[in-house]
């Protein structure tokens, strides 16, 4: 989506909210919030001291409700790509 949006390669970076911004993606604040705090998930990689207090907040119940949150974007997202994919191939 970066790509189709501004002709050059995706920023190295993990962060979903400058990802979506330089995609030209326009979501609520709601959601930007939700891209902000699902970087806490790769807290591990980066930073493994701080994986106990994120464990900690872990359970099942919150698990469940981030996946099927972080699974209704990955739907809304792909339809924006098959959009974007449609418009690019349009005569």
């Amino acid at each position: 989506m970066v790509v189709a949006n501004t002709g050059e390669h995706a920023p190295h970076t993990h962060s979903l909210v400058m990802i979506a911004g330089k995609a030209g993606l326009k979501f609520s604040d709601e959601v930007m919030d939700r891209l902000a705090e699902y970087m806490e998930f790769h807290t591990e990689a980066r930073y493994p001291g701080d994986k106990k207090s994120f464990y900690a907040k872990c359970t099942k119940k919150f698990a469940d409700a981030k996946l099927a949150e972080m699974e209704a974007l990955f739907k809304c997202l792909i339809e924006k790509l098959e959009t974007i994919s449609k418009n690019l191939q349009a005569p």
